[in-house]
């Protein structure tokens, strides 16, 4: 996530904790409060105290940041209070930012976990395959209804009875079987294919939705 700082007394001491906590999920930047942020793309800003200022320019921005700020005041959309930053950041960090939905498989007593945002389908032409990203293949431990049951259902619909799809990484769908952009063909019968359209159209939806609501 694109973060911004505006420079400050707790520059030094915010950087070194973002960095320190959150190297994985933030892209983090200092400014400075004549810098142009509007084509910026940032997501989230973090404010001194004494930069409240500034709260105005940045909530008008055509697609307003989430600003966050060090001290006590009255929350509401894109606009947060943290009385104490360093004890309420991570809380805050995890309900702005919902994990990351993955799948564990357990294989010769190891866990292996997988993000599902890489799985390209899920196929039960016997055994169960599972088709990643990267052109890896994996053989879980568990049935296909059960893996089913752990999908996050943002990316996957149900193509037929032998298959699913995340929507991320479809190519195309024909009369007779949804194309997937590494060349994999999930075959279906006509029955099956309103079914799939009307799933796959369903979770576009929901997505343009979150799209528009967090602009």
């Amino acid at each position: 996530m694109k973060t911004g700082i505006f420079a400050g007394k707790q520059t030094q001491e915010l950087v070194s904790y973002l960095e320190a906590n959150f190297s994985k999920e933030i892209i983090l930047s200092v400014l400075f409060s004549q810098e142009d942020i509007s084509g910026s793309n940032i997501e989230l800003i973090i404010l001194e105290a004494s930069q409240t200022s500034l709260i105005p320019t940045l909530l008008s921005l055509p697609n307003p940041p989430m600003v966050v700020v060090m001290g006590k005041g009255s929350s509401r959309e894109n606009l947060c209070y943290l009385t104490d930053f360093f004890r309420d950041f991570p809380k805050f960090f995890s309900e702005f930012v919902p994990r990351e939905p993955t799948v564990t498989i357990v294989k010769n007593n190891q866990k292996f976990m997988y993000r599902q945002a890489d799985i390209v389908a899920v196929t039960n032409d016997v055994p169960v395959t599972i088709h990643l990203r990267s052109g890896n293949k994996i053989v879980p431990n568990i049935g296909y209804r059960q893996l089913y049951t752990k999908l996050s259902s943002r990316f996957f619909f149900k193509v037929s009875k032998t298959a699913m799809a995340n929507i991320t990484y479809v190519a195309q769908i024909t009369p007779d079987a949804v194309l997937m952009e590494n060349g994999l063909r999930l075959p279906l019968t006509p029955e099956e294919r309103q079914a799939a359209e009307n799933a796959f159209y369903k979770i576009k939806f929901q997505e343009n939705i979150s799209r528009r609501k967090k602009r």
